[in-house]
């Protein structure tokens, strides 16, 4: 009644409800930001980052760990917030894609733009304060995430083989900051290693995806020629158990245990790229799935089954060289 709109007009109840509005607006614009930078995606990024400086020695509980990490973070979502700039009218014709920000209007270009070089630039701030190696690096992903890969997803499939490359990267940003050299064989281990992986994930991924991008017009071999991808898929498969075992055993930088443990996972990771080969209607989804939980898994019990790992507490932004060399 009377008294009930009385007291709901009334200033203090007025300014909570404005304050919780306020409040709701705010994680939904911070919401929108996140899915504009991939979040999900940016931190398995980070997370390959952080194995690469953990696994060549640098201080887990240090500034410089979290400085390379987040320095990492911020140059991914960057990369992703350029690249869904660059492909809003494209990702207007995608079912996987109609509903992200700039398609709906919720963000504008220019504000991407504005977010992203922020990003960026604090990024490449952070990581130049731990390692300046790291921030070139940084930057040289960024870059080719950006003005190389995107472009290229409408003319060729070997954009694919491009991407990889920017997948690579991170973990090699983690074993610079660390103090590792960017050619040591944990430095290539590493980089070989998701080098090699993204080729049967990406192959599964775009099959799975093929309408979409072929009604985005963009160049995938999965929608091109499949029983080619899945060939692509076994080859790739077999180069990341290799480099997954061999490297890792003759260099040291994991115990058999981890040899024998990786080996095991290849081998199946590689008969999933053998069955989506076969019948790619029938394992696409096998495969991709597989996929995801083989990174992970082997990247986790490499850090469990590396004897460089350094649990010492260190506050100092800048750390020493690395013992994994």
């Amino acid at each position: 009644g009377a008294a009930g709109r009385r007291w709901c007009s009334s200033p203090v109840v007025a300014k909570g409800v404005v304050q919780r509005g306020d409040w709701a607006v705010r994680a939904d614009v911070l919401g929108q930001y996140a899915v504009l930078g991939k979040v999900k995606l940016t931190g398995l990024v980070a997370f390959t980052c952080s194995v690469g400086f953990a696994a060549a020695g640098g201080p887990v509980m240090s500034l410089a760990h979290a400085g390379v990490v987040g320095g990492c973070f911020l140059q991914s979502m960057s990369a992703n917030t350029f690249n869904q700039v660059a492909e809003r009218e494209y990702d207007k014709l995608m079912k996987r894609t109609d509903r992200r920000p700039m398609v709906k209007g919720t963000i504008t270009p220019q504000q991407a733009l504005t977010v992203g070089t922020a990003e960026l630039a604090a990024g490449t701030t952070m990581l130049y304060l731990v390692e300046p190696t790291s921030a070139a690096l940084g930057v040289a992903c960024w870059a080719l995430y950006v003005h190389c890969y995107t472009p290229m997803k409408r003319i060729h499939w070997l954009n694919t083989w491009v991407g990889a490359i920017v997948g690579a990267l991170p973990p090699m940003m983690g074993t610079a900051a660390a103090g590792a050299g960017v050619l040591s064989p944990i430095s290539l281990f590493l980089g070989g290693f998701l080098y090699f992986w993204q080729i049967p994930h990406f192959m599964s991924l775009c099959y799975l995806n093929r309408r979409d991008y072929k009604a985005a017009g963009f160049q995938m071999l999965s929608s091109i020629d499949t029983h080619r991808a899945g060939l692509f898929s076994i080859k790739y498969a077999v180069y990341t158990t290799a480099v997954a075992t061999a490297l890792p055993l003759y260099y040291g930088l994991a115990s058999p245990f981890f040899v024998a443990e990786s080996l095991a996972g290849g081998v199946y990771f590689t008969y999933a790229s053998y069955l989506f080969m076969n019948e790619p209607l029938r394992n696409a989804r096998r495969l991709f799935l597989i996929s995801i939980a083989y990174l992970p898994i082997v990247l986790v019990l490499l850090l469990v089954h590396s004897p460089h790992i350094n649990l010492n507490l260190s506050p100092k932004l800048l750390c020493p060289m690395a013992t994994a060399n």
